[in-house]
C-alpha cells in the first residue's frame, strides 16, 4: 500500500480525478469527490470489496499509518455513487486512459 500511495503522489492522482470527473459535492462537504474516489480505489485493492467491510479499513491500523488525511465511511462511499450523473462513467474511463497514458 506504501508503494501504490507513492505512485499516486508521483502521478497527481487526486488532481487527475478532479481534473475528469466533473462531480462536484457541496462546499459544505468534509470529502471531496477524488477523496472518496481514492479510499473506494484503496478499499478494493485491499480486498474490502464489499461496502459492508469498507468501515473495516477505517480501523486498520496499518492503512491509517499510511494515509495522513481522514478516513470517509461507507455511507460517504454510497451516497457518492448515488448521486454521481450517468456521464461519470465515461468520465472515469477517461480517467483510467489518463493513467494508462501516464504508463506508457
Amino acid at each position: 500500500m506504501t508503494y501504490l500511495e507513492e505512485l499516486k503522489k508521483i502521478i497527481d492522482f487526486k488532481s487527475l480525478i478532479n481534473k475528469t470527473v466533473s462531480y462536484r459535492k457541496g462546499k459544505n462537504s468534509i470529502y471531496f469527490t477524488a477523496d472518496i474516489i481514492d479510499f473506494m480505489i484503496n478499499a478494493v485493492i485491499l480486498g474490502y470489496a464489499r461496502f459492508s467491510l469498507v468501515d473495516d479499513l477505517c480501523n486498520d491500523s496499518d492503512y491509517l499509518k499510511i494515509k495522513d488525511s481522514d478516513l470517509t465511511s461507507e455511507k460517504v462511499c454510497r451516497d457518492l455513487l448515488k448521486a454521481l450523473p450517468d456521464e461519470a462513467k465515461d468520465e472515469f474511463r477517461e480517467a483510467n486512459k489518463n493513467i494508462l497514458a501516464l504508463k506508457s
